[in-house]
């Protein structure tokens, strides 16, 4: 079985598609709010629905693209942050909100589907149905995100060392610079099976 090198260099190439992509999704976005909040007077209240799943969009495209930029060391499941939150926050902590962030606009987006199926199902059933269910779905990604992030350093390397045996050395190389070189720059790992 044949080694495998890992660049440990930043890709200038990505940082510039981060910022292109940031930018161009910022200008859409902000075009979509400006739809929704000024031409959507036929959508009634569901437009409260639609504005709240771009805003949540336009979060998770701008902690993306301008503070996390994340960038991998394939094929190792590690990396760091080097957009401008590497300075604040560590890599493990812009993760963490990244999770946060997606999983809110997962639930924003599912919360728009039931609010146009409960609008559907009172024009069959006049009696109504229960709004419980938005209540249930914002409890539900919580704790999973909690759990997924919750993992220590030491398990990220050893999860790493035990499932990717063919990187070993550059396992050791980061675990090496990671202990010497912790300052807001954190090592971001997660259990990886082949």
């Amino acid at each position: 079985m044949s080694e495998i090198r890992i660049s440990f260099d930043v890709p200038s190439y990505l940082i510039v598609h981060y910022y292109i992509t940031g930018i161009s999704s910022l200008i859409l976005n902000l075009f979509v709010v400006y739809l929704i909040v000024y031409h959507s007077g036929k959508l009634d209240s569901y437009r409260f629905y639609l504005l709240a799943f771009q805003i949540s969009c336009t979060l998770s495209d701008l902690h993306i693209s301008i503070v996390a930029q994340p960038i991998g060391f394939f094929p190792i499941p590690a990396g760091y942050g080097y957009g401008i939150g590497h300075y604040f926050i560590s890599s493990h902590t812009g993760s963490t909100i990244f999770s946060f962030l997606l999983s809110g606009q997962i639930e924003v987006l599912t919360i728009c589907f039931f609010r146009k199926h409960k609008a559907i199902t009172n024009l069959a059933n006049p009696l109504g149905s229960s709004s419980a269910v938005y209540l249930c779905i914002y409890a539900i990604n919580i704790p999973y995100c909690i759990y997924v992030h919750a993992n220590s350093l030491d398990l990220q390397f050893n999860c790493c060392r035990v499932d990717l045996s063919r990187v070993s050395k550059e396992i050791i190389f980061l675990e090496k610079e990671v202990n010497e070189y912790n300052f807001g720059q954190g090592f971001v790992a997660s259990k990886f099976k082949q």
